[in-house]
């Protein structure tokens, strides 16, 4: 506690001097980096949380979050997305990406025309329209491929 008392003592005496407060900070926050746990990440956490944020100049201020995203994005990646789902009859369209950050959107679908192949088995599954009705009428938790079955094998069970 001697430590912090002295750093009480100190830091406004060297408040104008932006090159001394630059070595102070950088050192402690070196000595923190060189042992990091969960602690390191609270003691920071916070740190950061007690600045007066509303106290910066709006252009310092996001210079400043632009560096804690792209800090963000080296100590925890965003994992890369899958590919999309492949749904029958959609075709997805290429991402877009965002003009802030880098940041790619999710695809979006567009109906396309299936191959004869590939339209609805009306052998199979019956008529459309009683296909519809039965997904009107399934409840949320029954999944797709009992419904399907259901529809196959003529059972009325949609439960």
């Amino acid at each position: 506690m001697t430590a912090v008392r002295e750093l009480e003592t100190v830091l406004p005496t060297i408040a104008s001097n932006s090159m001394l407060r630059y070595e102070a900070f950088t050192r402690l926050l070196a000595l923190l980096g060189s042992m990091p746990d969960g602690d390191t990440v609270e003691i920071i956490q916070t740190g950061l949380g007690e600045l007066q944020w509303e106290q910066l100049l709006p252009e310092d201020r996001e210079r400043f979050a632009d560096h804690l995203r792209h800090l963000a994005d080296q100590v925890s990646p965003l994992p890369v997305d899958p590919p999309p789902p492949v749904i029958a009859g959609l075709k997805p369209d290429a991402p877009e990406q965002s003009a802030s950050h880098g940041q790619v959107s999710a695809p979006e679908y567009t109906r396309q025309i299936p191959p004869a192949d590939e339209a609805y088995d009306q052998q199979r599954f019956g008529e459309q329209s009683r296909l519809v009705e039965a997904l009107k009428e399934t409840p949320a938790d029954m999944s797709l491929q009992r419904l399907l079955d259901s529809l196959m094998h003529g059972s009325g069970d949609r439960s």
